[in-house]
């Protein structure tokens, strides 16, 4: 079968000299291909150059076929509507200007003999609205500036399918989406045309895949089947890498044994032979040449004993490198100060209220669309009012709050995390800011490095580090939707980091799961424009 997309010798590094790829050679056929892999493996970043957004500095990446693209964050105009998301705005105008007499031979090359693509528009849009949410008013003019990061997403996805391109390529599709939301892509992807190349960590969606291409230690190793398949051969790999380190430390305790034994032999016997030749009267030169002949067959006996020795330690380095690690999160962090009767937060509304108090943590949840993130954006006064709840108040009791957005955004993407978690907290000494950025798994040059430069999951931990970190400490974070762009290891160091923090916390997530092991203590859900409190189970 020809590849869709082949990658001959690739090489790629970003301009501080951060290697990515170095001679990358991998051919994705048709199907559903998931890529995974650690946070600041690779993975987007081979999407990008996939997709021409990144040329290579050596090599070639060849794709046969139209290609269609969305990325982690749908960076559209507010201005734009929902059919320039979409991608079909142009082709339904080339329709209409058609329709009325305009018969530009340009215009027929741009619907390319799509002439049911408004009908098809008309279909999808009508299936998004059975999702329910804000979806339910959505049509080709609404504006992109109304639509929430799942909700645009979801459209855009959605117009991607409806492109039919030969090569799609999906950046963490189900970020940012609610339930609902998350069922209709998967049932999407069930059907989805030609090749599909995405970049996932949900679970759900790469038991969907046909074939798993795993990001590791600069290579990318396929695996038939989806992720549970994916799984159960990792799962063997690395019983038998644990099985092969055993093996060689016992060769090694072997050889060192058969090393010593060896030369202790080689002692007695030169000790029993000098004794015998002074007790036979041979004379000093004789016993000389002696010695000497049996030291020269003592080194050679020792070499070959030397040698299995290295020999056995250079297998037990190769074996050891096929086992993988997995470091827990262990952060020392300060006491911000919140006594379980100190009032941090009121949130009021028509018959009812809420008050945050102490270290309550809260979760905030809703459907897509909802306003979760207008609350969270409002207790930060990012917004002071909108059409969406309109009759709520907020009134934040303290100053130190940390809040780490969906699209996480710094001033200076050029700075190093060292430099902007150094400026969150200026009392701290350098050498400690590095030690606690180590702990995060920001170690050596990534600490260095341009934020601009580092992964999704990376950029995130130089966040969570500038609010963790900082001096004085935060009182309150609120996190939403912080497992977005992490890949399942990483959430599960972001739970251990998280679980020494004593302020108070509001998290908007999707990921029950990660709720759940942050231990929440209230909920306040946001349903049709009503806010309801109850405790968390």
């Amino acid at each position: 079968m020809q590849p869709s997309i082949t990658v001959n010798n690739v090489f790629f590094s970003w301009p501080d000299g951060s290697e990515i790829w170095r001679d990358l050679n991998v051919n994705f056929n048709q199907g559903r291909t998931g890529l995974v892999g650690d946070n600041g493996s690779g993975k987007s970043t081979l999407l990008r150059l996939i997709s021409g957004q990144l040329p290579p500095a050596q090599g070639e990446v060849v794709a046969s076929g139209q290609m269609a693209y969305v990325p982690q964050v749908i960076e559209a105009d507010p201005a734009a509507t929902v059919a320039d998301l979409m991608g079909v705005r142009q082709a339904l105008d080339a329709i209409m200007r058609l329709e009325a007499g305009d018969y530009q031979s340009e215009l027929i090359d741009i619907i390319d003999d799509r002439w049911d693509l408004a009908g098809e528009v008309e279909q999808a849009l009508a299936r998004l609205r059975r999702v329910g949410g804000s979806l339910i008013d959505v049509d080709l003019d609404r504006p992109v500036g109304s639509l929430s990061g799942g909700e645009a997403m979801l459209l855009a996805i959605t117009g991607a399918h409806l492109r039919a391109a030969d090569i799609t390529l999906l950046d963490e599709p189900t970020n940012n989406l609610d339930q609902p939301m998350r069922e209709y892509l998967l049932n999407l992807i069930d059907s989805w045309p030609g090749t599909l190349l995405l970049v996932s960590h949900d679970r759900a969606l790469l038991d969907r895949m046909d074939q798993i291409a795993e990001c590791f230690d600069g290579r990318i190793n396929l695996f038939g089947g989806n992720y549970e398949h994916y799984e159960a051969a990792l799962a063997m790999q690395q019983a038998a890498a644990i099985q092969a380190v055993n093996q060689a430390t016992g060769e090694v305790k072997r050889a060192k044994r058969d090393q010593q034994a060896a030369a202790e032999r080689q002692n007695r016997l030169l000790s029993r032979g000098k004794a015998k030749a002074i007790k036979e009267g041979l004379g000093r030169d004789v016993r000389h040449g002696m010695a000497q002949k049996a030291e020269k067959g003592a080194a050679r006996q020792g070499g070959d004993t030397g040698e299995r020795v290295s020999a056995a330690l250079a297998e037990l380095d190769a074996a050891e490198q096929a086992v993988r690690g997995d470091e827990p999160i262990r952060i020392d962090l300060p006491d911000p100060g919140v006594p379980a009767g100190r009032r941090l937060l009121e949130i009021s509304w028509p018959g009812g209220g809420y008050v945050l108090q102490g270290p309550i943590r809260l979760s905030v949840e809703g459907r897509n669309g909802a306003g979760k993130t207008t609350v969270l954006r409002r207790i930060v006064g990012l917004e002071t009012v909108s059409s969406l709840l309109p009759d709520v108040r907020i009134r934040a009791l303290i100053d130190r709050i940390g809040y780490l957005p969906q699209s996480l955004g710094f001033d200076g993407v050029e700075s190093s995390a060292l430099d902007l978690v150094g400026a969150a907290a200026p009392t701290v000494a350098t050498g400690e800011i590095r030690s606690q950025l180590a702990r995060l798994h920001l170690r050596g040059d990534q600490a260095l490095r341009p934020v601009a430069s580092l992964s999704g999951g990376e950029r995130f931990r130089v966040g969570l580090a500038r609010l963790l970190l900082a001096d004085p400490p935060c009182q309150l974070l609120i996190l939403d939707e912080p497992t977005n762009n992490l890949d399942r290891r990483s959430v599960r160091q972001l739970v251990e980091a998280l679980a020494n923090y004593r302020g108070a916390m509001i998290v908007v997530s999707h990921d029950r799961e990660f709720t759940d092991q942050l231990g929440m203590t209230d909920r306040l859900t946001i349903d049709g424009g009503q806010l309801i409190v109850s405790a968390y189970d």
